[in-house]
């Protein structure tokens, strides 16, 4: 991101640089009145005013000539290229072309103006960089952005920080609104002596109700000062490294858009909990659907808070100009992103790790462990497996998916995508390292409701109960009536299940064993620790609603698979393979469908189907600017093991079918 799509994003106001490195050129009537046509409209109106004070006949003459320029600036072309920096008397020929008659006006103008009486006003302007030459290591904010269009971008220059510069100091960082931003770039080391601290006080001094839109870096080349806080953000960098300038910039201007997403987030769960706490029916409302499907009252109620708070605000120029200020993200330095601070955000994205804590039921998505560090995801639809006061769960049985837990590397995508599904960022607990969680759609599980649910009564997510004890103080505040009731009935229920074990083991084991009642865990598999019957079970997290709908579809899609006695019956397979291109491994992969041949197990001899907008796709990002000349079709149907087609650069694209790649070349 330039300079100016930064600057732009921030909808900049005024750019202030307080530095000593800046000089003021000896003074060249041709220099001043380039710079003075070109300034910001309302630095030159700022300029006028002084000049007006001085001599009203240079006001006078001054304004005529930039009155005449103002008309033709942009027509004459772009200045950076047609009229050499710092010579007014280059642009009057292209003025000519333009309008003869304001050629010879503007020469006219050009002699009138007195150099003994411009010269008495000339280093009034310093300020507003009239003939000030600036150092190199602002060489890009000057060419991408200040003097980057014809009409130069409001700036203030001061080379001290005495009285009168605090003054207009103070003036100018007022200009700050929430719509505009004003960009201050300080230099520590000012005539010898360090004045960062002092200055980043009066603008913090200036923040004291509400922050300000002040974006901004230290930029010296002395000994390093910077502030950073949630009032105020000025990094430091060195003058050895101008480069980084726009990144401090762009984290600065980043830090006030989460000052402002904070402020506007608080202020939307302020009014959520407002309107929540006034509808007190549709609290009790909603309780009351908790318990009938099967959730608990703090999950209903959390998630119609949420979306009371994320309800479209009034005020819709907020978020606009939130979405403008989102894009300074583009700049930040990808070497400054914490890797494990954002692999930490994903993992939070993907699984809740508070479900224990709050001893919410059993639901799909909840990830589950044993001592020999097995995995387990309990599968199928919440409806189906809730509790509910007067009813038990639909299903019998709980179902649930084996899973692997592996390291998290970049891993190749596999051709088959309906057997496993790898789930980034799992850790087993919150401390541990980021690791794959691939879930296997073949190896299902079973176990019995009264043992799963066993999980959703202790707050490390152990499947136990106690026979004896009643359930504690907080089981009882935080769970449903319901729930502390079949709390009761579980241990009647497990005390049965010993009385039976002690009294008839060998008729009891035969019920429960493998041939005739196949589970993960049967009834029986507990052992007992001071009346308490523990199952080797533990619940860890839950997936994130978005994952479990996808991961219960991709399970569908994978129990409805076609058998063995339909074989013949033709259907597509939707692949995802590797793409070798001029036979070098590209790392691109490809969609493709196939239609399976019976009497022949390799993909190579399938029928091939591609989407004409897949296999652009897949050249766009291997070529620039290369299409396949084929629109009237919608898909390209590869029925012979290779098949070319002519690209839209006349060259030929030839595509090769394998079991486990597609080989692309272009000759």
């Amino acid at each position: 991101m330039s300079y100016r799509q930064l600057f732009s994003s921030l909808d900049c106001e005024s750019i202030i640089i307080i530095e000593d490195d800046f000089k003021q050129e000896e003074y060249k009537k041709e220099r001043v009145l380039y710079d003075i046509v070109r300034m910001a409209l309302s630095d030159r109106s700022s300029y006028m005013d002084e000049i007006k004070s001085i001599s009203a006949d240079l006001f006078d003459c001054l304004s005529s000539f930039c009155a005449l320029f103002d008309q033709c600036i942009d027509q004459i072309g772009r200045w950076e290229e047609v009229i050499p920096r710092w010579d007014i008397r280059c642009a009057f020929p292209l003025v000519k072309a333009f309008d003869v008659k304001l050629e010879e006006k503007a020469c006219s103008l050009y002699d009138l103006i007195d150099d003994e009486v411009m010269l008495s006003v000339y280093e009034i302007g310093a300020k507003y960089g009239i003939g000030v030459t600036h150092p190199s290591c602002y060489d890009d904010l000057f060419d991408e952005y200040i003097l980057f269009e014809n009409r130069a971008k409001s700036i203030r220059i001061y080379t001290d920080f005495l009285a009168e510069t605090q003054r207009l100091f103070l003036l100018n960082i007022d200009c700050a609104t929430d719509e505009k931003s004003v960009v201050c770039i300080v230099d520590n080391h000012l005539a010898g002596t360090n004045r960062a601290q002092e200055i980043i006080n009066l603008i913090k001094e200036k923040s004291n109700s509400k922050r300000k839109n002040i974006i901004g870096s230290v930029f010296s080349s002395k000994e390093l000062f910077e502030e950073i806080s949630d009032k105020l953000y000025f990094e430091y960098t060195s003058k050895s490294t101008p480069d980084r300038l726009k990144a401090c910039l762009a984290k600065s201007a980043y830090n006030y858009f989460i000052s402002v997403l904070k402020e506007k987030t608080i202020d939307g769960l302020n009014k959520a909990f407002e309107t929540a706490i006034k509808n007190k029916g549709i609290a009790f409302f909603l309780s009351r659907k908790a318990q009938k499907e099967g959730m608990s009252e703090y999950e209903i109620i959390n998630d119609w808070v949420k979306l009371l708070s994320i309800t479209a605000p009034e005020d819709s120029d907020t978020i606009k100009r939130l979405i403008g200020l989102s894009r300074v993200i583009n700049s930040l330095d990808e070497d400054d992103l914490p890797d494990d601070s954002l692999q930490r955000l994903n993992t939070l994205e993907a699984f809740d790790y508070s479900i224990n804590d709050y001893y919410l039921p059993v639901a799909a998505g909840d990830v589950f462990t044993n001592d020999q560090g097995e995995w387990f995801i309990l599968i199928g639809q919440d409806c189906d497996m809730a509790r509910r006061p007067n009813t038990p769960p639909r299903n019998a049985l709980a179902e649930l998916l084996s899973a692997n837990i592996r390291r998290q590397t970049s891993c190749k995508k596999w051709a088959n995508d309906l057997e496993t599904a790898s789930i980034y960022s799992f850790r087993k607990n919150q401390e541990a390292e980021s690791e794959i969680l691939q879930v296997n759609y073949q190896q299902r599980k079973f176990i019995a409701n009264e043992i799963i649910n066993l999980c959703a009564f202790n707050a490390d997510g152990q499947c136990r109960i106690s026979l004896i004890d009643s359930p504690s103080k907080e089981q009882v505040q935080l769970m449903p009536d319901y729930m502390i009731t079949y709390y009761t009935e579980l241990q009647k229920y497990f005390s049965s299940v010993k009385v039976l074990k002690e009294q008839v083991n060998d008729a009891f084991e035969t019920v429960i064993s493998n041939e005739y009642a196949p589970r993960l865990l049967s009834v029986g598999d507990y052992t007992i620790d001071a009346d308490v019957a523990i199952f080797n079970l533990r619940r860890v997290c839950r997936l994130t609603h978005s994952y479990v709908y996808y991961l219960y579809k991709l399970f569908l899609e994978y129990r409805g698979r076609q058998p063995f006695q339909t074989i013949n019956l033709i259907r597509q397979e939707e692949v995802t393979l590797p793409v070798v291109f001029n036979r070098t491994e590209s790392g691109v992969f490809m969609s493709i469908r196939c239609v399976p041949v019976p009497d022949k197990p390799n993909r190579r001899d399938y029928c091939w189907i591609i989407s004409l907008d897949e296999l652009n796709r897949v050249l766009g990002e291997l070529e620039d600017n290369v299409t396949v000349c084929e629109g009237m079709k919608e898909d390209l149907i590869i029925d012979s093991e290779s098949m070319e087609w002519p690209l839209s650069n006349r060259k030929k694209l030839t595509l090769k079918k394998a079991k486990e790649k597609v080989e692309l070349s272009v000759t």
